[in-house]
Formats: structure tokens, C-alpha cells, sequence
């Protein structure tokens, strides 16, 4: 990822076999990063101060919400990890899930091949 990249995280959240239940998902927007004004979708909402995008909503037995929104990488970003962790409480239980990348100046392209 280089330095001024667009990211678009998608967070997926799925009943999977359970009555319909009532879900809060926040996510910080990471350091290091700057949310791309109106580009979260589907009911998800960017909130500030807090800097963080939040969503609420009943999700039915076998329905899957998908979220999205959208990042720049800061410019003084280069040779650090940037994480980003979202967090969905469903009534007293928080699920939590986390992915990091690294800011560089490689472009790798990928399948690579070797002849």
C-alpha cells in the first residue's frame, strides 16, 4: 500500500442460524488514515468527534449485512502497520475482528511469475 491510497475496508456481518438479532458494529477509523467523506454505504454512519464509523440494526436468522467505507493513507504513513479493528456487540457478546497492512513504496503485482 503506498502513501495517499484509497482503502475500502467491507465488513460483513452474518446471522448465521439464530432468531433475528439486534447488532451496534463500531469501527475507529485507524491512525494514520483519514475517512473519505460520504463514502459509507448501507445505513453505516461516520461519526465526529469520535472519529469512527458506527452502524445499528436487526439482522434476521440467515441475513448478511455488508458495510463499506473508505480511507486515505496518510502521506507520513510510509514504514508503519496500520490496523483496523471493528467490533459488533450482539446483546452483552462483542465479536472482534482485525486486519493490518503495511505503507510502502512497493507495488507488488501480483501472480508472480518467475521464467
Amino acid at each position: 500500500m503506498l502513501p495517499g491510497s484509497l482503502v475500502t475496508y467491507t465488513i460483513t456481518i452474518e446471522n448465521a442460524g439464530h432468531d433475528s438479532v439486534d447488532a451496534e458494529l463500531v469501527d475507529l477509523i485507524p491512525a494514520m488514515t483519514a475517512y473519505v467523506v460520504d463514502s459509507a454505504t448501507n445505513g453505516l454512519t461516520y461519526v465526529d468527534p469520535g472519529n469512527r464509523v458506527e452502524w445499528a440494526g436487526t439482522i434476521a436468522d440467515g441475513e448478511t449485512v455488508t458495510l463499506t467505507y473508505v480511507v486515505v493513507v496518510d502521506e507520513a504513513a510510509l514504514g508503519e502497520t496500520i490496523t483496523n479493528t471493528a467490533t459488533v456487540t450482539v446483546g452483552e457478546t462483542e465479536y472482534e475482528a482485525e486486519v493490518s497492512f503495511v505503507v510502502s513504496n512497493y507495488v507488488l503485482f501480483l501472480p508472480i511469475s518467475f521464467k
